[in-house]
């Protein structure tokens, strides 16, 4: 497992650049890992906008891309990426579980942002002002056990059985930079992973993959 430290959030740099950003490294990354790849959003905003920016780039280099609810259902789309060698798949909410890709079809899995819930939610509003009510912290008590959940059954996604090997590359910084992003970690099964800029986890995988 990989997580990149150099990514800002888009308040900090503007949504535009953000999308540009992100779409440099989803690229580079994939085409490391010639295709293979699920990429989690959180948003389907944001998959739209890395896939608009992406598309002719993959055409160009011989790799599928595929995007949900742009090319198909959910369960379309994953037979498609199994019969393909060289695929891409973005994913939202729905993908992050019950998605079971076994063997050499998949070798990575990117999470785009760690996975909390959206704040103007109507029932996580009334659940956060209920544990308010009872003294307690939303966000400590529910927004991050809950995060942390969605957060293990993605990274479930890459490994479905023994045979199974390949790379999880984390594209959010706050699980480097914050308190809780220690919560993440500890969640997942992993004895070590590396924390770098972008170009050093983009080695990082190809030396892995090799």
């Amino acid at each position: 497992m990989c997580a990149a430290r150099d990514i800002p959030q888009p308040a900090q740099i503007g949504d535009k650049q953000y999308h540009d950003l992100l779409s440099e490294t989803i690229l580079n990354l994939t085409l490391a890992t010639k295709g293979r790849t699920l990429v989690l959003f959180t948003s389907h905003r944001s998959l739209r906008e890395v896939y608009q920016r992406l598309k002719e780039e993959y055409e160009n280099n011989d790799i599928c891309l595929l995007g949900h609810e742009l090319d198909g259902s959910r369960n379309r789309l994953v037979e498609q990426f199994m019969e393909g060698k060289r695929t891409v798949l973005f994913g939202s909410s729905s993908f992050w579980e019950g998605v079971d890709i076994p063997g050499d079809s998949l070798s990575s899995v990117i999470i785009v942002k760690l996975p909390f819930m959206p704040p103007n939610q109507p029932v996580l509003e009334s659940r956060i002002q209920r544990i308010a009510r009872q003294g307690g912290n939303g966000f400590q008590d529910y927004q991050i056990p809950q995060a942390v959940i969605k957060f293990k059954q993605g990274f479930g996604r890459l490994i479905r059985d023994q045979q199974d090997r390949g790379v999880v590359v984390v594209l959010d910084s706050r699980l480097i930079e914050k308190r809780y992003g220690l919560k993440f970690f500890n969640s997942l099964p992993l004895a070590e992973h590396f924390r770098g800029n972008r170009e050093q986890i983009i080695a990082k995988v190809k030396s892995w993959l090799v």
